[in-house]
C-alpha cells in the first residue's frame, strides 16, 4: 500500500487493524513510508494520530459535499451527475435540465394510467410491450415507475435529502396531478397487508411425535 492511513479512515477500525497485524505478528511496509511500526507505543501512537487526521480529513469533506449539494439545489439545479431524470435531457456544460417531448410524453402517460387505477405492472407491462425503454435501455418494472411517481423533479421542484426546493427547468406534470398520485400511493400503502412469516412462530403450536403419536410440546 502506498500509505498505511489510506488503509482505513476510521480510528476504530484503524483499531481493530493493529491488533490483528499484532496477533499475527505481520510486517506492513509502506510506499511512502517504508516499515510500519506497530512493536512500540510510540509507533502504535503515530498510526492512531495518522488515522483520526485521516478521518477528520474524509469527515471533512464529507460535510464541504453536502454544502455545495444543497447551495446547488437551492439554485434550483438538479443534483444528477450522469443520467438525469427521465423526462428531462442535460446537455453537456449545461447545468439545467431541458425537457426531452418525445421522453415527457410517456411520464404524463405513466401518471394519468395510474390515476385510472391502473397498477404500477400494469404500466411497466404496457410500456415493455411498446418497446419504449427506461432511461438506460432497460425494461420498465413496478420499481422504476413508482420512482417517476414520487419524483418531485416533474412539479419543477429539486429534493435534497428531506428538503424541496423550486427548480429552474419546466415542469411536466401539475401540481394537483402529483398531489393525487402521491396521495393514492400514500393510502395503497397504508391499506396493504403485512404479511407476517410463520417462522417467527416455529415453536408457539403444539408439536407431536412422529412415530408414537404423543404430544411433545
Amino acid at each position: 500500500m502506498y500509505k498505511f492511513d489510506r488503509l482505513t479512515r476510521d480510528v476504530k477500525d484503524t483499531e481493530s487493524i493493529i491488533n490483528l497485524l499484532e496477533k499475527y505478528n505481520v510486517t506492513v511496509y509502506t510506499i511512502s513510508g517504508g516499515l510500519v511500526d506497530i512493536s512500540s507505543a510510540t509507533g502504535k501512537f503515530m498510526i492512531r494520530m495518522n488515522g483520526a487526521i485521516a478521518q477528520l480529513e474524509r469527515e471533512q469533506t464529507i460535510e464541504r459535499i453536502k454544502v455545495a449539494f444543497k447551495e446547488k439545489a437551492k439554485e434550483g439545479y438538479s443534483l444528477c451527475s450522469k443520467c438525469p431524470s427521465y423526462g428531462y435531457n442535460r446537455f453537456k456544460g449545461i447545468k439545467n435540465l431541458t425537457i426531452n417531448k418525445k421522453e415527457s410524453l410517456i411520464v404524463k402517460k405513466i401518471y394519468q394510467m395510474y390515476l385510472d387505477n391502473y397498477f404500477l405492472i400494469d404500466i411497466a407491462k404496457y410500456l415493455n410491450k411498446l418497446k419504449i425503454p427506461t432511461k438506460l435501455n432497460n425494461k420498465w418494472t413496478s420499481k422504476n415507475i413508482k420512482l417517476i411517481l414520487t419524483n418531485p423533479v416533474y412539479i419543477g421542484k429539486i429534493k435534497y435529502r428531506n428538503e424541496y426546493f423550486d427548480g429552474l427547468h419546466q415542469s411536466i406534470i401539475e401540481n394537483e396531478m402529483f398531489k393525487k398520485a402521491q396521495e393514492k400511493i400514500l393510502k395503497e400503502k397504508i391499506n396493504s397487508k403485512t404479511k407476517h412469516p410463520y417462522q417467527d412462530a416455529v415453536f408457539s403450536r403444539i408439536l407431536y411425535c412422529a412415530n408414537c403419536g404423543n404430544r411433545l410440546a
